[in-house]
C-alpha cells in the first residue's frame, strides 16, 4: 500500500487481528488492515468505518465501501482465504466425505446467516479450484515480496 500510494505509515506488528482490533478500538492506533470477518461486526455496528476493500470487488455486506481498484489503486489487494486442509495421502473415501461435508456447510442457510452477521463473503471451491487459487495467490505474493526486497536472498 505504501509503495502504490506514496504514503508513509508506522507499521506496528500485532500478533494477529485480535490485537490490532483491540488497539484500534482502544485508540492506540489510527488504522489497521484486517479481513472483513474480523472487523465486520464493528463496522456493521458503526464502531468502525471501513475505508476500502482490498479486493477487485466490493463486499456484499459493505456495498458502500469502494475497492482499492475503484479508488485508483488496482495493484493493492490483500488475498484472504480459508481452506480445510488434510494430510497428503488421505484415503479417498474419507476425503470425499470431508469435501461433501464442507460443501454442505458452506452452502447451508445457517452458515450464510453467520457470514452475513460478520460482514464477509464466502464461496465454496472444489479442492482443484482451491489449489489453483492458492497457487495463483502464492505467485502473487512471491512477486510482491521480491519487489519489496522481502524474499529469500
Amino acid at each position: 500500500m505504501q509503495k502504490e500510494t506514496g504514503i508513509k505509515v508506522n507499521d506496528v506488528p500485532f500478533n494477529g487481528a485480535t490485537g490490532a482490533m483491540t488497539a484500534l478500538l482502544g485508540g492506540q492506533c489510527n488504522a489497521i488492515t484486517v479481513g472483513t470477518c474480523e472487523a465486520g461486526p464493528n463496522i456493521l455496528s458503526g464502531k468502525l468505518k471501513c475505508l476500502a476493500i482490498f479486493n477487485d470487488k466490493r463486499a456484499s455486506q459493505l456495498p458502500d465501501v469502494p475497492t482499492t481498484k475503484e479508488l485508483g489503486y488496482p495493484n493493492i489487494k490483500a488475498i484472504v482465504w480459508v481452506g480445510v486442509l488434510a494430510p497428503k495421502g488421505m484415503p479417498e473415501n474419507i476425503k470425499n466425505t470431508l469435501v461433501t461435508a464442507v460443501k454442505d456447510a458452506v452452502n447451508s442457510d445457517e452458515f450464510k446467516k453467520f457470514t452475513k452477521q460478520y460482514g464477509t463473503d464466502w464461496n465454496y471451491m472444489t479442492p482443484e479450484e482451491f489449489r489453483k487459487q492458492a497457487d495463483t495467490d502464492f505467485e502473487y505474493y512471491s512477486q510482491l515480496f521480491k519487489s519489496l526486497g522481502l524474499g529469500k536472498k
